[in-house]
């Protein structure tokens, strides 16, 4: 996802958070689908979202996007 994808996602849908805003400059496109629904059942992220993170909804203890990011990938990266 380039420059003008994000411009272009935010256009439509409102404000990133930063730290998905980050997440996608530097790591760029994943598709994470399969491997994501074992680790990440049904969170969903709202936009817009102007902050620096972003609510996991639905998650029982309501993380953070960052800090759920910390915690799946302490043990190394998803194997794929």
């Amino acid at each position: 996802m380039g420059a003008a994808d994000l411009r272009r996602l935010e256009k439509d849908a409102g404000a990133m958070p930063l730290s998905l805003r980050a997440f996608y400059e530097i790591v760029g496109t994943a598709n994470f689908h399969d491997k994501l629904a074992e680790i990440m059942p049904d969170y969903r992220l709202t936009l817009p979202s102007p902050g620096m993170d972003a609510v996991l909804e639905r998650h029982p203890d309501g993380l953070l996007f960052v800090d759920y990011l910390r915690l799946v990938l302490q043990d190394g990266p998803i194997p794929f």
